[in-house]
C-alpha cells in the first residue's frame, strides 16, 4: 500500500484481491481468509456508493411518507409549472413519492410542492437549499 491510507489505495484501479492480500501479509507476516480479505476490500472500494445511494433512500422514504391534504388547489401554487398544475389536479396524488412519479411533474415541481406544503419559505419567497435537503 506503500504508505497510502487503505481507504485511499482501495480505489485505485490495480487495487484487487492479490495486490491486497500481499501487502497485508508483507505489513503484519499474517495468514488471512480470503474470503473476508475480498469483503473489507469490496466494502471499502465502493463505500461511497452505497454512502450515496443510502441518502437517496432516505430522500425517498421522507418523500413517499409525505402527505398531500386532500382537496390541494394546485392552480393556487403560482411557482408550480402550468403542466403541473393540470396534471397534479387530474391525478391527486396522495403522496409526495406518487407525485413524483407522475408523468409531467418534475422535481423542481416537487420541490415547489414540499415548499408550498411545508410551509419553508424564506423573506424572498423561496426555501434554503439547506432546509430543502435536512428534510
Amino acid at each position: 500500500m506503500n504508505g497510502s491510507p487503505l481507504s485511499v489505495w482501495v480505489r485505485r484501479p490495480d487495487a484487487d484481491l492479490s495486490n491486497f492480500a500481499n501487502a497485508l501479509i508483507a505489513d503484519r507476516h499474517q495468514v488471512f481468509c480470503c474470503d473476508r480479505l475480498e469483503q473489507v476490500l469490496i466494502n471499502a472500494k465502493y463505500s461511497g456508493y452505497v454512502d450515496r445511494q443510502s441518502k437517496q433512500i432516505d430522500r425517498f422514504r421522507r418523500l413517499e411518507s409525505m402527505v398531500i391534504p386532500l382537496g390541494v388547489d394546485y392552480s393556487k401554487i403560482p411557482e408550480l409549472r402550468f403542466e403541473a398544475r393540470e396534471t397534479l389536479t387530474r391525478v391527486a396524488p396522495a403522496t409526495l413519492g406518487q407525485a413524483a412519479r407522475v408523468s409531467g411533474v418534475n422535481p423542481a415541481d416537487i420541490t415547489v410542492l414540499w415548499i408550498h406544503l411545508t410551509g419553508r419559505r424564506s423573506t424572498n419567497g423561496i426555501a434554503s437549499r439547506a432546509s430543502i435537503h435536512a428534510t
